[in-house]
């Protein structure tokens, strides 16, 4: 039996409209899942995780090297294909080294705390950046979103903090200025850390900062997270971070395909260019339809504003009806409820404007 208290709060969801429903995907092409519904609910944004050279790279590696790793990559779970893949991260995004966790929760979650620093972050971060912070046990204040003067508000009565942003937000699809935030760290002596999990693949690899963290289901349709930077904050990650020093590291097959991935994302450029083909076609279509979107941003995440959360599910419900997979996002994920869609390179042109003239 729940605690009272948690069964009052579940309660609450179910008059609320809040609870998150689960669909069970028996089939899933990229494009289409459940044999039916166009899939603009993906994050696979370059259309990577289906591709034959990647399945091939998978299958060769398993079985070369079978299932698990065994253990912890401090004890015996590092392998060869994990230190290719966090060298060639390192190389692509122009930093000393790299390192390799078993997931963007990971990640977040056990750099913020081996850190231990104060923390000053957008408010609109990620719940792994919220949770890392919380779990620290440090101080932590969040700026306005994307609000550059309210950061260094904070940041004057903050110096020698982490100073936390993403680059592509992930609920509103808007592009942060991050070279403006490297100001920032710098002018305050903070450590400055960028979570690019929705811009990798998508913008190029120009950030500036002191750590990037790169989740990779987002478009390089992979598994696992990179976090680039110094040779000195790397080492240092290493040794200290509990959330990779006490997992079990992921197996030399999932490094594999991660790495044939990043090799198709950069060889396989047509997919970058349709994908801003699709957005372009989106955001003109959608605003001569009136369509109230958060972001007129370049990135795969359009969102539409609803308000309502019961009014966003019942629309949710009917784009499927329709033949259409798009999740509706509800408070407490977001302040206001919306719909978002995700845009991929495996969509067609009909594709967005059938789903347009669905919205309309």
């Amino acid at each position: 039996m729940l605690p009272n208290k948690n069964y009052k709060q579940f309660e609450n969801y179910q008059k609320n409209n809040l609870l998150r429903n689960i669909i069970e995907i028996k089939s899933n092409t990229g494009r289409i899942i459940n044999s039916k519904l166009i899939n603009f609910s993906s994050n696979d944004y370059l259309g990577i995780s289906k591709s034959d050279k990647l399945k091939q790279a998978l299958t060769d590696s398993i079985t070369t090297n079978g299932f698990g790793s065994t253990s912890s990559p401090l004890v015996s779970g590092y392998h060869s294909s994990t230190k290719k893949l966090e060298e060639e991260f390192a190389k692509t995004l122009k930093t000393e080294k790299a390192i390799f966790f078993n997931s963007g929760y990971h990640a977040n979650l056990g750099i913020i705390q081996a850190l231990d620093l104060p923390i000053v972050m957008d408010k609109l971060c990620h719940a792994s950046i919220i949770d890392g912070a919380r779990l620290s046990g440090n101080k932590f204040c969040r700026y306005q979103h994307s609000n550059y003067e309210h950061a260094e508000e904070l940041l004057k009565k903050n110096s020698s903090s982490l100073l936390i942003t993403e680059r592509i937000f992930s609920m509103e699809g808007d592009i942060t200025n991050t070279t403006e935030f490297k100001r920032l760290a710098n002018k305050y002596n903070s450590t400055l850390i960028i979570d690019d999990a929705h811009g990798f693949g998508i913008m190029p690899n120009n950030i500036q900062s002191d750590l990037i963290t790169i989740p990779l289901g987002k478009a390089l349709g992979g598994v696992g997270a990179i976090v680039a930077g110094s040779r000195a904050y790397i080492d240092y990650l290493r040794q200290f971070t509990r959330s990779y020093a006490y997992s079990t590291a992921l197996p030399a097959f999932i490094a594999d395909a991660n790495l044939a991935a990043l090799v198709i994302m950069k060889n396989e450029t047509w997919r970058l260019d349709k994908l801003k083909q699709l957005i372009k076609l989106f955001n003109a279509e959608a605003n001569l339809l009136g369509l109230q979107l958060v972001s007129q941003d370049l990135t795969p995440i359009r969102s539409i504003l609803i308000g309502d959360n019961k009014e966003a599910k019942l629309l949710e419900a009917k784009l499927q009806a329709k033949g259409f997979f798009v999740k509706a996002i509800v408070s407490p994920t977001v302040a206001t409820s919306r719909i978002r869609i995700s845009l991929c390179a495996f969509h067609t042109q009909n594709d967005v404007l059938s789903l347009i003239g669905a919205l309309k």
